[in-house]
């Protein structure tokens, strides 16, 4: 028996696992995550992790955790196909993993900004510690930061930039981007912006 793989290992893909331990399945129970790092709680990323170089990462479940309930973890695995006919992931390796039952637990992805200037190396989004990582070390260089969206990250977000002594100017927008006409003046704006990070 192949057991169940559950690509993604963040806070749905653990619980899951979690459950169906506590739920006496028994059957081999695997983890496949694209994200190298130990599965994190994610909402610290824009707030204790960001503000202090040497803070760690704060795990999902302790290692024994994941060694006495025989879940196995691929970390820095990605899944690039699902071979439905076949009952198997493709990785970008070209390993292949075989399940009984799969289960996608990947969440979701920043949207990409599209205005000229946004892939320029200054720019980031905030989704996994390595994104928190990049950022941290860039922001005591940084003079002028434009925070675009109104969630909960970018909200917690933007305190702790002031505390990296990034006080003036800070630009904090809202914005729905759908609802933007594609050659609006605040999207042109907020080009030049994009352009103008030092």
């Amino acid at each position: 028996m192949s057991g169940i793989v559950i690509i993604g290992a963040g806070h749905a893909g653990v619980q899951l696992a979690a459950s169906l331990r506590d739920a006496k399945f028994m059957d081999s129970i695997r983890l496949v995550s694209d994200d190298p790092d130990f599965p994190y709680h994610k909402p610290p990323l824009s707030k204790s992790f960001m503000a202090a170089e040497d803070k760690a990462l704060q795990p999902l479940r302790g290692e024994a955790f994941f060694t006495q309930n025989n879940i196995d973890l691929n970390l820095g695995v990605e899944v690039t196909k699902i071979g439905r006919a076949d009952k198997c992931v493709v990785c970008a390796d070209g390993a292949t993993i075989s399940y009984d039952r799969l289960v996608i637990a990947t969440g979701t992805s920043a949207r990409k900004i599209q205005v000229p200037g946004a892939d320029l190396p200054q720019v980031f989004e905030l989704r996994t510690a390595t994104d928190a990582r990049a950022m941290r070390s860039a922001l005591p260089d940084m003079k002028n930061v434009v925070v675009n969206g109104g969630g909960f990250a970018s909200a917690t977000n933007w305190p702790i930039i002031c505390l990296s002594a990034i006080i003036s100017p800070l630009l904090y927008r809202s914005i729905a981007w759908r609802n933007l006409p594609p050659h609006s003046c605040f999207v042109e704006q907020n080009s030049r912006h994009l352009k103008d990070i030092p």
